[in-house]
């Protein structure tokens, strides 16, 4: 415990001394996310603490650009989720066609991608002579990427399906050149887009967008930073003007959220109300004041105590991992607990990208707690069930709140099992149950030692009963673990907590 402690003292320093030297605030990014960050490049720099990488990051300008490109996620491509452009097609281009000139910030832009898709519908539906855009990202390292616009060559067959899928007009080979390493985007496509540096923290508004798109940028902010985004957002919005948002993303938890209405749910599309009521600063002219010191969307512990040989434990959550075999095995668990279990449940299953909601539903069918998917920066209530959604990580910040990512798979996988454990580990310490179930990788292992050090109760399906029995061997050579149990075992051991 001491270790984390100082581990999280050295993080904290060293996010301190970001900003003095180089003027980048992180003060208020997700912490679970910031911490998974630097511990990967202080272990691929094979440093032998924070405070050394902190020394060198010092005096070394361009090993601040590498951690900066470690804590700038720019997992973007052309017309990514294709039903989002389609949206914007039906709901958005019609209102936009009534304006005589259109103004549309994309903020955090990243290498660009979605801007020239953006500048391509924009074409397609008539309106790009008419039209301003301005791409901005903090990072000017991916900004001179997104200027060039030239993307690898292995990324066209991606794209062309995506614009395929997009509502299209034309054909996509007429927006760019090729060769046989890269794609160059057309110059046609620049000609109304400025690139600019814009920090979201720091930084003030932009006045009069018609559209604003910020896809995927929030869930790296903790909750007061996102609800001075979302104010920024609406300070630089028009009357009516719309607002596009990542797909796990929401302003279900905003202070802001009232000054916004929904347009697109699925899409996570909203539009800005109009409220003479409302005072000016928060109609324009940007936003003042500090964040607030509180914690935000704390949830109440649940002192549960459960005795395990000759002493007690106190369990406040239970995460389960799980991989191949994995319906079959939460089903059995899951028909075992009554519906006043007073623990939330947080489960990783290794889902295709596209399996949609289809554990949550089928799950819901047989559970009598309630089973939904973990949304962005929501409070962890107890006696629900929570699924990571499909290729998203899914984290647990120190508040008990839900944090989303879309860095790179973890043990080929997203979401990844070490990654819930291991930020889960560090938020309940001792008040955490972690299971590995069946699954034919070793996801999970390192996630089940992590709880097992900060003083949590560790149980591993009986790889004799798993459907794949590669996961929980994996978990039981890593870990000393507290009970190896059958399915039909774990479900009535949970349910017997009181």
């Amino acid at each position: 415990m001491e270790t984390v402690e100082n581990e999280n003292i050295e993080i904290q320093l060293l996010i301190e001394a970001i900003y003095l030297k180089y003027g980048y605030d992180l003060r208020h990014h997700a912490k679970a996310f910031l911490k998974r960050r630097i511990l990967r490049r202080l272990s691929l720099s094979r440093f032998n603490s924070i405070s050394e990488m902190q020394d060198r990051l010092l005096d070394d300008t361009s090993f601040f650009e590498t951690l900066l490109l470690d804590l700038s996620i720019s997992v973007t491509e052309m017309f990514r989720d294709p039903s989002f452009y389609q949206a914007l097609r039906q709901e958005v281009i019609p209102v936009l066609k009534t304006y005589p000139f259109i103004k549309i910030w994309h903020a955090g832009c990243a290498t660009g991608e979605e801007i020239y898709s953006m500048a391509i519908l924009l074409k397609e539906e008539g309106l790009y002579k008419r039209v301003q855009i301005y791409a901005t990202d903090f990072n000017e390292i991916v900004l001179q990427k997104a200027r060039a616009g030239i993307y690898p060559i292995g990324s066209l067959k991606k794209y062309i399906s995506n614009y395929q899928k997009s509502g299209v007009r034309e054909s996509f080979a007429d927006y760019f050149t090729a060769d046989n390493e890269y794609v160059v985007m057309n110059k046609s496509l620049k000609e109304n887009i400025v690139f600019a540096e814009h920090n979201l923290l720091t930084d003030g508004v932009f006045n009069e967008m018609n559209l604003i798109l910020c896809r995927n940028v929030l869930i790296y902010f903790d909750k007061a930073l996102q609800d001075r985004v979302v104010g920024l957002f609406r300070d630089s919005l028009c009357h009516n003007g719309f607002l596009c948002l990542g797909s796990k993303e929401s302003l279900r938890f905003s202070e802001c959220a009232d000054d916004f209405e929904e347009v697109v749910k699925t899409e996570k599309i909203y539009r800005k109300k109009w409220d003479e009521k409302l005072p000016p600063s928060f109609r324009k002219g940007g936003i003042k004041g500090r964040f607030p010191d509180e914690e935000l969307n704390r949830q109440s512990k649940i002192g549960n105590k459960k005795r395990c040989g000759d002493f007690q434990m106190k369990y406040e959550a239970v995460v389960i991992g799980v991989s191949a075999g994995g319906m079959k095995a939460l089903h059995m668990i899951f028909s075992s607990i009554a519906g006043n279990f007073a623990l939330p449940v947080i489960v990783v299953q290794h889902q295709h990208p596209a399996s949609d909601n289809y554990l949550v539903s089928a799950l819901n069918e047989r559970c009598q707690l309630t089973v939904k998917e973990a949304g962005e920066k929501e409070g962890i209530i107890p006696g629900v069930v929570y699924i990571a959604p499909p290729d998203y990580h899914l984290m647990i910040e120190e508040d008990r709140t839900f944090s989303l990512s879309v860095f790179e798979p973890v043990n080929y996988a997203r979401p990844s099992i070490d990654v819930l454990f291991e930020t889960a580990a560090e938020a309940y310490g001792a008040g955490l149950i972690g299971i590995i179930l069946t699954g034919a990788n070793n996801d999970g292992s390192q996630g089940l030692k992590r709880i097992k050090e900060m003083g949590g109760f560790t149980i591993v399906q009986d790889p004799a009963t798993a459907e794949v029995d590669v996961m929980p061997k994996a978990a039981m050579a890593a870990a000393e673990v507290d009970y190896v149990l059958t399915l039909k075992q774990i479900g009535p051991f949970l349910a017997d907590i009181k």
